[in-house]
């Protein structure tokens, strides 16, 4: 149990990473998304095989991450 929650805090702990340098770098100079205004999202769609890791990770506002749906 113990290993899947270092895994779980890990892997949150990256997004959160990515979060942070994509604020930095965004092309979208306008808008300063809160954390609790995104959501982290598979460029791989996970029901069509995307694995769960950084590679695959992107943040979308909640508004564009549901839109987005599994594609």
């Amino acid at each position: 149990m113990f290993f899947y929650r270092c895994l779980f805090l890990k892997y949150h702990l990256i997004v959160v990473i990515k979060v942070l340098i994509e604020r930095l770098f965004s092309t979208n100079q306008k808008k300063i998304w809160k954390l609790a205004e995104m959501d982290a999202d598979h460029v791989a769609a996970w029901s069509k095989g995307g694995a769960t890791d950084a590679k695959n990770c992107q943040m979308l506002c909640k508004t564009h991450n549901r839109a987005k749906g599994n594609r």
